[in-house]
């Protein structure tokens, strides 16, 4: 009967270690990278409504390099030019802080969507986080003995998106 006991007893103590014994991390997920042909795929195309064969006519009627500028803005022209194509505007008397406009509003849109990129991508975290914390909050509740969820509210260091 004794014997019985023991028996009885390791095989609860081994089924409770087993219980508690922890699952291995998760990994981290592995960051797809973008090669620069599928980046320039997934990059809207510049919309053009002032072509660079008007800025060049522009230029060469005599209007300065601000009123050519504005005339860009007004239009919301964007413009993604190559060496090549900026060469050949400054050779056919494109003023340079025309070209330098042109660019450096190309760069802005560039990086205005990288940031609603990545403020969408941390609003969906923030969206994730908060699902998680309700579901352990609600595992808290329902079976407060069994409960595994750690920490218990976001902001704590666990709580991060990948």
């Amino acid at each position: 009967m004794r014997d019985f006991d023991k028996q009885s007893l390791l095989v609860a103590a081994v089924i409770m270690v087993a219980g508690c014994a922890e699952t291995p991390p998760a990994q981290p997920p592995k960051i797809a990278r973008l090669s620069s042909a599928d980046l320039e795929a997934r990059i809207p195309a510049p919309v053009a409504t002032v072509s660079i064969d008007d800025i060049v006519a522009m230029a060469r009627r005599g209007e300065s390099a601000a009123t050519i500028a504005g005339k860009i803005d007004a239009s919301r022209s964007r413009y993604r030019l190559g060496a090549a194509q900026i060469a050949a505007a400054l050779g056919q008397g494109v003023p340079a802080p025309v070209i330098d406009h042109i660019l450096e509003n190309e760069r802005r849109s560039l990086l205005d969507d990288m940031a609603a990129d990545i403020a969408r991508r941390d609003q969906a975290c923030q969206e994730r986080i908060e699902q998680e914390v309700r579901q352990c909050r609600l595992q808290l509740l329902l079976q407060p003995d069994f409960a595994t969820c750690w920490p218990p509210h976001a902001g704590l260091p666990y709580w991060r998106c990948f």
